[in-house]
């Protein structure tokens, strides 16, 4: 799948990512050293921080921002950790909110809000459409609840 989205997005300039590796190439890096599981949260948590805002965050490049798998930049919880962590399972994203990269945390509220609207909506019209929705749903939801903790 990854190397079909490769063929669609290096053709566009509408899909360039601004990070380097770029986010298709990160998750297969991701899925070769983590595995499938970690392979999923670590592309999710990728593709969350993959937005217009992301020169405030991170190092850049001549490539882009630089952000490998190697060098994975981790937060740690400095405002309320014990208090904003549990609020994140309600409001994916909290932690990364108060923490000092809300455009990142405002990125995993939306998609994972957006997914499971989708998963909803399809699934209550009995459309089998709802299996990439939750699936979708479900890494973002995971990849921010691993993460929160690995930010401890």
């Amino acid at each position: 799948m990854i190397k079909g989205w490769q063929q669609i997005s290096f053709r566009s300039s509408f899909f360039n990512c601004p990070f380097h590796p770029c986010c298709s190439n990160y998750a297969i890096q991701a899925f070769e050293k983590k595995g499938f599981i970690k392979g999923i949260l670590y592309t999710a948590d990728r593709i969350s921080r993959c937005h217009p805002f992301a020169y405030k965050y991170y190092p850049r490049t001549n490539e882009g921002f630089h952000n490998d798998l190697d060098n994975n930049l981790y937060y740690k919880s400095s405002h309320l950790p014990y208090l904003s962590i549990p609020i994140s399972f309600v409001l994916p994203g909290f932690n990364k909110m108060i923490n000092g990269r809300f455009y990142d945390g405002l990125a995993m509220l939306l998609v994972t809000e957006i997914s499971a609207y989708g998963a909803y909506i399809t699934y209550k019209n009995d459309n089998y459409f709802y299996i990439p929705f939750a699936f979708i749903f479900l890494s973002f939801y995971t990849s921010d609840v691993y993460f929160n903790f690995l930010s401890l």
